[in-house]
């Protein structure tokens, strides 16, 4: 193998390390997020539970006028 054949061969390793570093990082990050989702999918639904129960309550009271009117 001459000179310019391995300087080529270093070039792709130096690349491949580094692109196998970012595919790390990356995988690291897609975890983070995902765990970021879970929580808010699950705040979301106990907001939306509690919107509901609050809702629910409020169909429960007369729509009319006060009796001092």
């Amino acid at each position: 193998m001459d000179k310019k054949d391995e300087d080529r061969f270093v070039a792709i390793e130096t690349k491949f390390a580094y692109e196998e570093q970012f595919v790390s990082d990356l995988q690291i990050e897609v975890v983070e997020q995902g765990k970021k989702i879970q929580k808010l999918s699950e705040e979301l639904k106990l907001i939306s539970e509690k919107l509901r129960d609050v809702l629910d309550s409020q169909e429960d009271i007369p729509n009319r006028r006060p009796p001092h009117y």
